[in-house]
């Protein structure tokens, strides 16, 4: 009988403790700290077809997405990508036209802003820090 009312006791002084806050993640803060690393592209495409988007870097080409005819869209590229040497080209290719447009390399550095325009003809084309 001692033992039973000493387990409620226990458990009532249990439930009484006051419990400890939420503890942020170590997954939260490093996803922070990615997010604030990330390079942000904003294209707007002033050609009537849509256009792929690809980044350069280093011998290897990654596909960003796609941006509609006469659209603006912002895209992340992780900073990874521009590692080590911070360079990297934009590609910009029409769906359903003919041709490609390479940027010129760009320096990047971690958390920068970058807008690039798609021509009316791709030679037009830019890209440039915000």
């Amino acid at each position: 009988m001692t033992s039973t009312l000493l387990g409620a006791i226990v458990a009532l002084g249990l439930a009484a403790a006051p419990q400890p806050g939420p503890v942020p993640s170590q997954r939260a803060v490093a996803d922070t700290q990615a997010a604030s690393r990330q390079i942000t592209l904003q294209v707007q495409n002033d050609n009537f077809l849509d256009v792929n988007v690809y980044v350069r870097s280093q011998g290897m080409t990654w596909r960003l997405g796609t941006v509609s005819g006469m659209g603006t869209t912002t895209f992340k590229v992780p900073q990874s990508i521009a590692v080590p040497d911070g360079q990297l080209r934009l590609v910009f290719a029409p769906i359903g036209g003919w041709g490609y447009w390479v940027s010129p390399p760009v320096l990047v550095w971690p958390g920068d802003h970058l807008t690039s325009q798609v021509g009316s003809m791709l030679d037009f084309s830019t890209v440039g820090a915000m």
